[in-house]
């Protein structure tokens, strides 16, 4: 089942692009003629031929050009056999490929007969070597040795990384269908409908469990990102925006966007909205849900789900400590430390003028005045050290006699104003006398994130 349906439309944008090679390899067994088939049904003019990768080569070859390349790689025996057709009653797969008229360059690669580990990985080097930089790739694995499916797909993430590759087909021609050799004989030739079948789809899992990784593991969107943008964008060309899946891919992409650049930015405003979690929640169970897409896809989508946490809840202020809490998850200590800083004023905020809150919540002028008013209880600091204008000391009074009667703890007011000291300290790249040590500030935000949480009695 392919993943997802549109990757034709894919492949063609691609093919106008890119070097394209075919990977694929000849085995020594006598071959059997069939009518070899792509997609669900056969057609009754599918042409009879001994060797699937001459059909192969009629589906995706036909329009490559002098720089493309079609590989073979072979045995000595293979070669002798059915590279040149000695000792078998058909011809061999060189003259047929010639036949085709295609206009590539066709490329023998000769390899060992596999009898050790050591040769498995001389084969390994051997076809990455022939991998060209960028390139297209269609792999064909019908008739190499028993372990080459495994090899092959570790080839291609290995290629993926140090060669930019592009995995445009991974076929296997299932001759096996037609049953045993015995029962295939009795069939008549023009009747042999053998299928093959289109595997890419195991490739495309690897790259969406290796993005969705990435976000899970690291909170980072941008492989998801680039893979449903690079899967969407030819064929909402093509249909104009009204495929189903595409649309969702194309929404999903947005979404995306949006979540992490509120969390890569602070966005305290949209945190607290929650709109962008959640309808990047909402987004990834259309996805989820679209029957073009394979089932493997379902848990990698619920596991990025996951990946963005509670932070989904409608206007709700505790998103903020919500996003610090995501922030050490993956490790984002000074947006941690920004983050707990403004979640903090903003419960206080709250605390000490429900009221006014929704007011006075992205208001600076009423912001900054908690941060101060909590340093200077904290230091016990006279009026007449205040370094403000009379209507910046105005607000602060007013906002020391409200934390005052709300009974703020003393441990509570403590730890923001260490978390406003290490905060400055990050903030500025540590460019003072007595920097603190990376551990340090690691070490100390979880623990004072812990503390007021505690303090605060929230449950996130």
């Amino acid at each position: 089942m392919a993943l997802p349906v549109f990757r034709e439309t894919l492949t063609k944008k691609f093919n106008n692009m890119a070097t394209k090679q075919l990977i694929t390899f000849l085995g020594t067994n006598s071959y059997m003629a069939a009518r070899y088939y792509f997609g669900a049904d056969p057609f009754k003019d599918e042409p009879v031929t001994y060797f699937v990768q001459e059909a192969i080569i009629r589906k995706e070859c036909t329009d490559w050009k002098q720089e493309d390349e079609i590989l073979i790689f072979l045995t000595e025996d293979a070669r002798k056999k059915n590279w040149e057709g000695n000792g078998v009653n058909y011809e061999g797969l060189s003259s047929r490929i010639k036949q085709l008229g295609v206009q590539v360059q066709l490329k023998p690669v000769d390899i060992p007969d596999i009898k050790n580990e050591k040769e498995i990985w001389e084969l390994f080097t051997t076809v990455y070597e022939k991998m060209k930089e960028n390139a297209e790739i269609v792999f064909d694995i019908t008739h190499a040795f028993r372990f080459m499916p495994m090899l092959v797909m570790v080839l291609i993430n290995y290629a993926k990384v140090l060669k930019n590759i592009r995995v445009s087909k991974i076929y296997y021609g299932a001759f096996e269908r037609l049953g045993s050799l015995k029962q295939a004989e009795q069939i008549a030739e023009e009747k042999r409908f053998a299928p093959v079948m289109d595997l890419t789809g195991f490739s495309e899992i690897q790259d969406w469990a290796s993005a969705a990784g990435d976000f899970v593991k690291f909170g980072n969107s941008n492989r998801l990102q680039d893979l449903s943008f690079s899967e969407v964008k030819p064929v909402l060309k093509e249909s104009k925006g009204k495929h189903e899946a595409a649309k969702h891919i194309r929404e999903l992409n947005g979404k995306l966007k949006k979540f992490s650049g509120m969390m890569s930015t602070m966005r305290g405003r949209e945190i607290i909205e929650g709109t962008n979690a959640l309808e990047l929640k909402e987004t990834l169970e259309a996805v989820k849900n679209d029957p073009v897409l394979i089932p493997a896809l379902t848990p990698l989508l619920d596991e990025t789900s996951r990946g963005i946490g509670n932070l989904s809840e409608k206007n709700d202020p505790v998103n903020m400590f919500r996003a610090v809490e995501w922030s050490l998850k993956y490790n984002k200590i000074q947006q941690a430390y920004t983050l707990l800083r403004e979640a903090v004023i903003t419960y206080v905020l709250k605390m000490i003028f429900p009221e006014n809150f929704s007011s006075m919540l992205y208001n600076v002028k009423e912001r900054e005045p908690v941060s101060s008013a909590i340093t200077i209880i904290s230091g016990n600091i006279p009026e007449d050290d205040w370094k403000v204008n009379d209507e910046e000391k105005e607000k602060i009074k007013e906002k020391i006699n409200r934390i005052k009667d709300a009974k703020l703890p003393d441990e509570f007011i403590k730890e923001f104003v260490s978390l406003g000291n290490l905060r400055n300290d990050i903030m500025h790249a540590g460019m003072n006398d007595n920097p603190s040590k990376p551990d340090t500030l690691r070490t100390h935000i979880q623990e004072s994130f812990d503390n007021i949480i505690k303090l605060l009695g929230l449950v996130l």
